[in-house]
């Protein structure tokens, strides 16, 4: 189960917790005041009880700085990067799009030492989408190039610099091109891309990125049927 820390002026001076169903996920959810006195203590307080609970992961909202805090107590983020690594390829798609360009007469190259589960679920999305997908990693790279050809009739080619489209999934790769996306923990670029879940309204305050990571993680989550990126 995820923690979660919502502020609520009425909160008071007391810790409100119990736990509550938000867009499906159940979550320990704890209520404060954001403005009132003595906030970093009632933010311990808080933090304790969370971890008290076996809460290790907590959503919290947008703008919270108050880290060092929850971490004292063994909380952290819920980290997003798995799940915008899973949608690299419908990111890349609204990236180019955002930018002014074509994606059916895009070319894009998917960038990294190894091909893996998400560079490979990348391409298979971009191949119907795009004009070429090049494929640039010393390793699993050749495998993933006879898939895309056999599969899709992408023909393999050379990773030059005059890509539209880019998506580094670690930092070996070259950030060469029109629309570059970085998708690894040193650094980590959208381009200005949102990810929105249709028909469904999430906690106004909160951070929506580890929220829809959370959705994700315990399947609450289809990631194209019930995604919009733009």
């Amino acid at each position: 189960m995820f923690g979660m820390i919502l502020w609520a002026a009425d909160a008071g001076r007391k810790v409100y917790a119990q736990e509550e169903i938000c867009a499906g996920l159940p979550v320990l959810c704890v209520r404060l005041s954001p403005n009132a006195w003595g906030r970093t203590r009632r933010l311990k307080k808080a933090a304790r009880f969370l971890s008290f609970y076996g809460i290790r992961r907590i959503l919290v909202p947008e703008g919270f700085d108050d880290w060092s805090a929850m971490e004292r107590f063994g909380l952290k983020p819920v980290d997003p990067l798995p799940f915008l690594r899973l949608c690299a390829g419908p990111l890349l798609v609204a990236a180019i799009k955002k930018q002014g360009y074509d994606p059916g007469r895009s070319s894009v190259a998917l960038r990294g030492a190894r091909t893996d589960r998400d560079m490979t679920k990348a391409a298979e999305y971009l191949a119907s989408r795009v004009r070429d997908v090049v494929i640039s990693a010393d390793t699993g790279g050749e495998n993933l190039r006879r898939y895309l050809q056999r599969e899709w009739g992408i023909a393999p080619r050379p990773d030059t610099r005059g890509m539209e489209g880019v998506i580094c999934f670690d930092g070996t790769a070259r950030r060469d091109g029109a629309v570059v996306l970085c998708l690894y923990e040193e650094e980590m670029e959208l381009l200005g891309v949102t990810i929105r879940q249709k028909d469904k309204e999430l906690p106004p305050d909160s951070q929506k990125l580890p929220f829809l990571t959370a959705l994700w993680e315990t399947g609450r989550l289809q990631l194209e049927e019930s995604l919009e990126f733009t």
